[in-house]
């Protein structure tokens, strides 16, 4: 008799040889992934029956940022570290994962720091107490290289985040586009957009046409290897974050909000930017605006903690709860927050075993410039795990 993972793999996988899509999945039993606790119905997931699993990697610890993808210099490809895939392959269902991106030295590690503090704040995780977060520098050399990845999940006493579906928090920093040798970056950008179900892209000041012209070349490239439906229906949620906003809300001589604002900045103008207004209404279907306050001294002095230690290992330091910048942070971490969906195709999450085998298998096709899908990977996955199990079944019987 077949297994009951079995039977649901491999009537999904029957439907995708036939050309069915994965919207499908909602009809498919599937394990839930508990991570090790007991879970609701609520948190099933689709999941690997046997997972990619490799006992010889140390495991990361949760709360601490840790390299996920470095790029290659000699030929820019990405290179997946490990022990990053062997602990985000363990985490419970269902994941979350958070990707920052925007152009280099603009604070977006310093952002993601603020915010972890703040999730840990709120919710009861199994984060370690002495954390590494992600590196930050004080000077004009950026420190963010590749990808970094730092994990949170809820404890026993409180499984899921506040106000979301999240068992998992993965938070991805991602290299500023602003860096380095194009191709590269291109791809981590690639492959963050599909990693993720909620994408914060960090602006400075004004989305406006320098910001739009900076996101170019890397919208391009992804709309290049992305062809058609990419997500299996499952678009990442998109906020822009608008930081040391300074300008008046105003457009054409009338109050406006930020929402309004961003979708004014996206409307097609028929010049040489509206194919990258056109990738961004593309890739994300659910889109807002946050606008955060510019930090004083004192502010700044707070976020960066004792500038004498490790810059690598000094904790942020939110400043007081009182003062217009944090208000205006929190008002940000807050809509972020809300914003927090599990990782899905068809409207399943994906659990964290199957998460990290997709990332291995996206991977592979970004290097060789193939076209992608998110739906194709997880779908291949699940296919060449049920004619395993078919292939066990009949030697079992003969």
């Amino acid at each position: 008799m077949w297994p009951t993972i079995a039977l649901g793999i491999l009537g999904l996988s029957l439907e995708l040889a036939s050309g069915a899509t994965l919207p499908s999945l909602t009809h498919t039993r599937v394990k839930p992934h508990d991570g090790g606790r007991p879970v609701s119905a609520q948190s099933s997931a689709l999941t690997l029956e046997k997972p990619l699993t490799n006992q010889k990697v140390p495991l990361a610890l949760e709360g601490v940022a840790v390299p996920f993808v470095s790029i290659d210099p000699s030929n820019q490809t990405l290179q997946l570290h490990p022990a990053a895939l062997e602990s985000l392959g363990r985490v419970p269902a269902p994941v979350c994962v958070l990707g920052m991106s925007g152009t280099a030295r603009d604070g977006k590690s310093t952002w993601l720091n603020m915010y972890a503090q703040w999730l840990r704040n709120r919710w009861a995780t199994n984060a370690v107490e002495a954390t590494r977060d992600f590196d930050v520098g004080h000077d004009l050399d950026t420190c963010t290289t590749g990808g970094w990845m730092q994990i949170l999940t809820g404890s026993e006493r409180e499984p899921l985040l506040p106000g979301t579906h999240c068992s998992t928090v993965v938070l991805l920093d991602t290299q500023g586009l602003a860096k380095g040798h194009q191709d590269g970056l291109h791809r981590l950008f690639t492959l963050s957009l599909l990693m993720s179900s909620n994408v914060v892209l960090n602006v400075m000041r004004q989305f406006n046409d320098d910001a739009l012209e900076r996101l170019g070349a890397a919208t391009a490239h992804a709309r290049k290897v992305l062809p058609g439906n990419p997500f299996g229906g499952d678009t990442p949620n998109l906020l822009v974050l608008l930081r040391d906003a300074r300008l008046r809300m105003q457009h054409e001589g009338r109050p406006i909000r930020p929402d309004d604002m961003l979708e004014a900045a996206l409307l097609r103008a028929n010049d040489p930017l509206d194919a990258t207004r056109d990738a961004i209404r593309h890739f994300f279907h659910n889109r807002t605006m946050a606008l955060m306050r510019q930090p004083d001294e004192a502010d700044l002095r707070a976020m960066m903690g004792d500038v004498q230690l490790d810059k690598a290992i000094a904790p942020p330091i939110l400043p007081p709860s009182s003062r217009p910048f944090y208000l205006s942070f929190e008002e940000a971490a807050r809509r972020t927050t809300e914003l927090l969906v599990p990782k899905a195709v068809g409207g399943v999450p994906l659990s964290g075993d199957l998460l990290a085998a997709v990332a291995e298998s996206l991977t592979e096709r970004i290097n060789r410039n193939a076209p992608l899908s998110l739906q194709g990977a997880v779908g291949g996955l699940l296919q060449q795990q049920a004619e395993e199990a078919q292939q066990r079944l009949e030697h079992a019987h003969r």
